[in-house]
């Protein structure tokens, strides 16, 4: 796998038998299994941390949300979203190999992709999935 190659997602890797894989069990859950996604993940931009921060401001105002958890630790904007990658669409390789921080850890064996489809050039972010679930359709490079 290289930067600029087409991939899909593995699906002998990543369902059942049930949905046309070889796993016994899900990789996630059975409603993902059942659909044809699984999870990808990517940084929260600093827009998406602000509204999380107004909301849960305005639930704190309103009474509805504390500003601590059960351990009186503050609640903190997320630094990660997870992003949902079909089954049969095309994805193009940003970086093949990386080991990103998501959250608090940093997360090896990891590559960074964005749908292949020509949307909105705005609307396509790049997010990270584990390489292990990737199989390269064409390698255009």
């Amino acid at each position: 796998m290289r930067k600029g190659n087409i991939v899909r997602v593995n699906n002998k890797i990543c369902f059942t038998t049930k949905n046309g894989g070889e796993r016994r069990f899900p990789l996630t859950n059975i409603y993902s299994d059942d659909r044809g996604f699984i999870d990808g993940i990517r940084h929260t931009d600093a827009l998406e941390q602000e509204t999380w921060r107004k909301r849960l401001s305005a639930d704190i105002k309103s009474g509805k949300a504390t500003w601590h958890d059960c351990a009186g630790e503050p609640h903190m904007a997320p630094q990660c979203s997870s992003v949902a990658m079909a089954r049969d669409t095309d994805y193009v390789v940003v970086r093949a190999r990386c080991a990103p921080l998501l959250g608090y850890y940093k997360q090896s064996g990891m590559a960074l992709v964005v749908n292949a489809l020509p949307l909105d050039e705005g609307k396509r972010r790049p997010f990270y999935v584990s390489r292990a679930l990737l199989e390269v359709v064409d390698e255009s490079k």
